[in-house]
């Protein structure tokens, strides 16, 4: 438990030295906070799974390519990328891990297609139901994230 700590301590300094370092449009275009969030999930899960275990090693190399980022060039920053987004695959998949807002978008989705269908059919005004729906939408979606985060099931 605690070489898992001290190894997400290590990550998050470097990551912390990073953002001093490049500019916002940087941080953007390397994941930056997303690479932060996915290292602490991923040392969390890493007594338990031996994918993350080995998501560890992948995460490290990231680190590497970001001090050298020079030579990361065009299709390096691509592969980065896919880099990160299977690790979050891998944490949705198996962890049941979610990003932040994700019930909320389909919470109001959903709300809005059912309070359509609610005020044409109840109503016979599609605007009342619309506005129906999208409130219980975001209330249960947003409900929904607030327990995932909780959890601790959220990236």
């Amino acid at each position: 438990m605690e070489h898992r700590k001290l190894w997400q301590k290590k990550i998050q300094t470097k990551i912390n030295q990073f953002r001093e370092k490049f500019t916002k449009r940087e941080i953007d275009r390397y994941y930056l906070d997303r690479l932060e969030a996915v290292a602490g999930k991923v040392a969390d899960f890493s007594g338990n799974c031996r994918e993350c275990q080995d998501h560890r090693q992948i995460i490290e190399s990231l680190i590497k390519d970001l001090e050298n980022i020079e030579t990361l060039g065009q299709s390096g920053t691509k592969e980065y990328r896919n880099k990160i987004e299977n690790i979050t695959n891998h944490l949705r998949k198996e962890h049941k891990i979610i990003p932040w807002g994700q019930n909320l978008a389909l919470g109001v989705s959903l709300g809005l297609c059912f309070g359509s269908m609610l005020g044409l059919t109840l109503f016979d005004n599609m605007a009342i139901g619309l506005g129906i729906g999208l409130l219980l939408g975001i209330a249960i979606g947003s409900s929904m994230d607030m327990k995932a985060k909780k959890e601790g099931r959220t990236i």
